[in-house]
């Protein structure tokens, strides 16, 4: 800004300080907002003041500085919302919930049970914070402010339907330490500074503390005071300024002929010899004509150029300007104002050159940096939903925002299903595809197929109880009641009357079991007779194949078995 807009813009918080006081006094002894003390006046005076820099430091939203905030903002903006509650209950809350809180609330959860509440009043007025704001366009302004003048103001109030959120420009906002920091709030409008402040809850103008939410970033010189990130880096949103003014100047007043042609000097009966002729207006056209129509065009390219008696010669002109450093100059200067943001060109869609790690690096670090606005509005609204509820176990959050590599996310998703750590239909909702059409999921991963056969075999036969069974095969990942079903419920009972002794498992049975053939004496007899013919018929047979005499070869054989 220059020394001259600097000067008018004290000038006019001056006005403006006078003008209130007049008011002040029209108005008598108890109808003013503004305290007309020396000590008052000052302190008014240097608020009027803070409000024509923040109004200044909204001027320069544009460029570099705006490439940045709408990164961040956009970025924030997008994270859902969550409404739930912390119980001293004794049991810690599960793990993937605590993975998506931030870490101010992961902390509170590590020992406590946070229980999500969907169906609270608060989910959808914080959806639709207001008639003209929405989730979106809430967060988006709260961070575009802390980014812009280093505050954000969130006014709340309850009305017929639920409750309404207003994330307000700085420069509406206007606060009273007189009962403290920040003890009251009044909302003024900037465009029209002698109208009537907004009424509050007291009805005199004024906004309580519980029903106003702030958010700032800290300034080191001063804990009343915040520090803009553009305020940190005004000079290089200065320089920037200056560049694209320049540049917008030099094409406006610039002149870019790329050809001179070079009208001949021959004798005319109007013109002294030696003397180039002056074209007048319409003979110039003429001439623009001429050459444009024989020699313009890219079909004309690499044509030779015929001089006559009019032409004497056509020159290239260099197209060369005075860039006044442009292109050093305006790197370094974005350089300085993406760096004071935290935003990376890569983030801007610039291209990057590097690793693929490298670009995961970049935007891990930008995901920190939005995080840190995340987390400020988060404390913000828990504070101001805490008030308007008057529940003191209620936690309002926005998810963190979290870089992804997608070969690390596809390479874990799939190691996650070949081990059975997900389902087949978490697998499908990952790659955007819907549900299995049948409903019935793959649970029973191939490779342990044969490993689960064994345990229900070991089941059915006894060697193993059911419980057992059922145990091992949830430990190995299956669901209680298939786990259940495949164990089985151990050998049947045998028949009525039967011995355990007297049991044999028939083959291709398992698990079922007859009670033993016991044969009687007559049946022995019987069979030994049986088995003495075929011995013989047998012994008959080999004989005559190997031309012995079955007298000699009986003989022989009883003498062995004597």
């Amino acid at each position: 800004m220059s020394t001259i807009g600097t000067a008018l813009t004290r000038i006019r918080g001056i006005s403006n300080t006078a003008h209130a006081v007049g008011l002040r006094l029209k108005a008598g002894a108890g109808g003013g907002l503004l305290d007309i003390s020396p000590m008052g006046g000052m302190d008014q005076l240097s608020q009027f003041q803070q409000q024509g820099a923040n109004r200044q430091r909204y001027s320069t939203f544009r460029g570099w500085p705006h490439a940045a905030i709408n990164a961040l903002a956009s970025a924030a903006a997008s994270q859902p919302v969550s409404v739930g509650r912390l119980k001293n209950s004794g049991r810690p809350t599960d793990k993937k919930i605590i993975e998506l809180l931030p870490a101010s609330i992961r902390l509170k959860a590590a020992t406590s049970e946070l229980r999500i509440d969907p169906k609270h009043e608060l989910v959808d007025s914080l959806e639709n914070c207001n008639p003209i704001q929405s989730r979106w366009q809430f967060v988006y302004t709260c961070v575009a402010n802390l980014c812009v003048t280093g505050w954000s103001f969130v006014i709340a109030g309850e009305t017929e339907d639920g409750y309404e959120f207003y994330s307000l420009p700085t420069t509406w906002i206007e606060p009273n330490h007189e009962e403290g920091p920040f003890s009251r709030f009044r909302i003024r409008n900037p465009l029209n500074p002698s109208g009537a402040a907004v009424a509050g809850a007291d009805g005199d103008g004024w906004l309580r503390r519980d029903q106003v939410g702030l958010s700032f970033l800290p300034n080191p010189a001063d804990p009343m005071a915040a520090l803009a990130l553009i305020q940190a880096q005004a000079q290089a949103v200065r320089i920037d300024d200056q560049i694209q003014s320049s540049q917008a100047l030099f094409f406006e007043n610039g002149l870019f002929p790329s050809m001179i042609v070079r009208v001949g000097k021959q004798p005319h009966p109007d013109v002294p010899g030696g003397m180039a002729p002056r074209l007048t207006g319409v003979q110039r056209r003429q001439v623009y004509a001429a050459i444009k129509k024989v020699m313009g065009g890219v079909a004309n390219y690499g044509n030779p150029a015929i001089l006559d008696g009019l032409i004497d010669g056509i020159e290239r002109l260099s197209a060369t300007q005075n860039e006044m450093g442009w292109e050093k100059s305006e790197r370094a200067v974005r350089t300085r104002i993406l760096s004071s943001f935290g935003v990376h060109p890569y983030i801007l869609g610039e291209e990057m050159a590097g690793s693929y790690a490298q670009a995961y690096n970049v935007q891990d670090l930008f995901c920190r940096r939005v995080n840190i606005f995340l987390s400020l509005i988060t404390g913000m609204m828990t504070g101001l939903c805490r008030n308007l509820t008057g529940e003191r176990d209620l936690e309002v959050w926005w998810q963190e925002a979290a870089a992804k590599d997608p070969s690390m996310e596809r390479g874990l998703w799939e190691g996650a299903r070949g081990r059975g750590d997900v389902s087949q239909n978490e697998f499908r909702a990952w790659m955007g595809l819907p549900p299995d059409v049948d409903g019935e999921q793959a649970q029973i991963d191939k490779s342990a197929l044969t490993g689960i056969s064994k345990i229900a075999a070991d089941a059915t036969a006894g060697a193993i109880t059911p419980e057992q069974a059922t145990a091992i095969l949830q430990g190995m990942g299956l669901e209680p009641k298939l786990a259940k079903k495949i164990a089985g419920t151990g050998p049947k009972e045998p028949p009525a009357g039967a011995t355990a002794a007297g049991m044999s498992a028939l083959p291709g049975t398992p698990g079922e079991v007859m009670p033993a053939a016991v044969p009687s004496e007559e049946e022995e007899d019987d069979d030994d007779e049986d088995v003495i013919d075929r011995a013989a018929a047998a012994l008959e047979k080999a004989c005559s194949i190997l031309t012995f005499d079955p007298a000699v070869a009986a003989d022989r054989l009883l003498a062995g078995i004597q």
